[in-house]
């Protein structure tokens, strides 16, 4: 992966450097087991554990071995008995090749999906914050991009945030398995995530578009949004996050392609490994923690969100009128015909949706003007925010 797109804690995981380390870590690890069973002498299992725990694997001598013989195993192994020195006889006994890469891989996998769960928290962590700020901010919500029905921009959050629960319970369940069938569900899972913080990515986009503008990514006082057009202020951490959270999906398909390998086993899955184990890491890594910096700074314009839900005159009050009418004993066909006139006229710009109920006469003879003002309340459809966020966040 690119440097632009990644952080030390989680490329350092992936270095030659690491990875020969590890290596070193599993022949040592497999030689103090052999040493109990009285396969190998315990001394020398003591000796490479010494000299080996402290050495400084040289990446350069072992790629010049490798050049030479082909293999890169048998060059760290080669390499490993210039610094152990005898006993390194009894490095590798009874193991294949595929003993140190696969377990290796496993060990990598491991951490790095420790440090995705803590990026996650860090995501979770302020998702909660914002959310209980804006826990009673009311806003629209959009169906097909259309406004549907009052909701807050805290409970949008709330939804975020158990969406991101659920990531979290995924990569802890994916951190623990280690066979090959299991890495493509690891990799698959990394692109469930991706896709989490692609589809919060693309709410705060469109919060942001100039027509909207609800909500944008902070924009700092020297900050430049466009060469030609010194106005513009986009999106582009979000636009960004889309883009990345497109790579992390792309990895899991040859990760599903790894599973069948010929008979016992085969190498046709090595080179993707050692290209879809780091990219793919690396980058959500740095998604996930891209995203828990636009959350934590993100600028909410609570005045533009109740403008747009007044821009349509109270048509996003239409099912409570609806559902009265019902209850009040017309058809539901009927009712649905009274209302949606009514709402057409405002869509045509003709005037307020609540004036055009009040004055419909077949309307009226199922509502009273208080029946009708009552559906306008907007308090009604903020009442359950205690009770989601109490299920989110097991707190109001």
């Amino acid at each position: 992966m690119i440097p632009r797109y990644s952080r030390p804690e989680m490329a350092d995981i992936w270095t030659p450097e690491s990875r020969f380390r590890i290596w070193f870590e599993i022949e040592a690890h497999a030689a103090s087991a052999m040493a109990e069973l009285g396969i190998v002498p315990k001394q020398a299992a003591e000796t490479i554990w010494e000299k080996g725990r402290h050495a400084q694997f040289d990446v350069e001598r072992i790629d010049a071995i490798e050049r030479e013989v082909k293999h890169d195993v048998i060059a760290f192994l080669t390499h490993l008995s210039e610094i152990v020195g005898p006993e390194a006889r009894f490095v590798h006994q009874g193991m294949t090749s595929s003993d140190v890469l696969d377990t290796c891989f496993a060990v990598q996998l491991t951490r790095a999906a420790d440090l995705l769960i803590a990026d996650v928290d860090r995501v979770l962590t302020v998702l909660e914050r914002r959310a209980f700020e804006h826990k009673l901010t009311p806003t629209v919500g959009r169906s097909h991009g259309i406004h549907a029905e009052p909701t807050t921009f805290g409970i949008k959050l709330a939804i975020a945030h158990a969406e991101f629960q659920r990531s979290r319970a995924r990569l802890v369940a994916a951190r623990a398995e280690i066979a090959r069938d299991r890495h493509a569900m690891f990799f698959a899972t990394l692109g469930v995530v991706a896709s989490s913080v692609e589809r919060l990515a693309t709410e705060i986009r469109h919060l942001q578009r100039t027509e909207v503008l609800e909500a944008e990514e902070y924009f700092s006082e020297a900050q430049k949004g466009s060469s030609a057009m010194p106005h513009k202020r986009n999106p582009v951490l979000t636009e960004n996050l889309t883009g990345l959270a497109r790579m992390v999906r792309a990895y899991a398909m040859p990760a599903m392609e790894n599973v069948a390998l010929w008979h016992e086993r085969d190498i046709s899955h090595s080179s993707v490994e050692r290209m879809i184990g780091p990219d793919s890491t690396i980058t959500l890594d740095f998604a996930l923690m891209r995203l828990a910096g636009v959350i934590d700074k993100l600028v909410v314009h609570a005045d533009n969100m109740q403008k747009n839900m007044d821009k349509l005159g109270g048509l996003i009050h239409s099912q409570r009128v609806l559902l009265a009418l019902t209850q009040k004993g017309a058809s539901r066909e009927d009712s649905y015909r009274l209302v949606q006139r009514n709402a057409m006229r405002v869509w045509r710009g003709e005037g307020d949706f609540r004036t055009f109920l009040l004055d419909d006469a077949d309307v009226r003879k199922f509502l009273s003007e208080d029946d009708i003002n009552e559906k306008f309340d907007l308090g009604y459809h903020l009442k359950h925010a205690d009770t989601i966020f109490q299920r989110v966040f097991g707190r109001a």
